[in-house]
């Protein structure tokens, strides 16, 4: 199921991101797979990040990340912990720009043949913009809506893409949950309360 979480992060907070973005040296040309540079399939500039570093970005959106994951099991409680394997959001994640005629033009999912761990992915719009993400087995379009946060499973049952060529610029924060392998534990690792905001379903 592909749930959106409306409005989950303040335009303040989206901002703030943003500028850190455009202020940090560490972007580079947007990567696909195992880090192949594919402009025909993909363009976008992109700086790869990491709860566990120690970066100005972490703190910013994570609570609000953790109040959509933990709605997200909430609902869907099959995946709480108690009758599946522990699993736990992934500490590697990237923010992304697109400029106008950019995209993510090619179906793809998260999980694959080298990162096979991968059982939930995630995606915060910083910004609004025409151009959303199109999930075709499900025959919907995700408004690219500043603040909202979106969920849905890794699997080849949700292929997506981006609809293009974006319209403007476009940034968005998005990673993933992983079946846990028994590391990465650390401060972003616990998982707090739901607020139990409004948020959409699609099948």
């Amino acid at each position: 199921m592909i749930e959106v979480f409306h409005k989950q992060l303040s335009h303040d907070k989206c901002k703030q991101l943003i500028q850190l973005f455009e202020d940090d040296p560490n972007k580079q040309q947007g990567k696909i797979g195992h880090g192949d540079i594919r402009p025909e399939d993909k363009q976008s500039t992109d700086n790869r990040l990491d709860f566990q570093e120690n970066n100005q970005y972490n703190d910013i959106f994570y609570e609000e990340l953790q109040h959509a994951i933990k709605q997200y099991y909430t609902k869907y409680d099959v995946i709480d912990g108690s009758t599946c394997s522990y699993w736990e959001i992934s500490s590697q994640y990237q923010m992304q720009r697109y400029y106008d005629g950019e995209g993510y033009h090619v179906l793809h999912f998260e999980q694959e043949f080298s990162c096979p761990i991968r059982m939930l992915a995630w995606m915060i719009y910083l910004n609004d913009s025409p151009c959303g993400t199109y999930f075709p087995y499900q025959d919907t379009t995700i408004n690219a809506i500043e603040g909202d946060i979106v969920v849905w499973p890794a699997f080849f049952t949700h292929p997506h893409k981006g609809i293009t060529p974006n319209i403007g610029t476009k940034y968005i924060l998005t990673g993933w949950c992983e079946w846990s392998l028994g590391w990465m534990k650390n401060k972003y690792m616990n998982v707090l309360p739901a607020r139990g905001e409004q948020c959409d379903m699609i099948l």
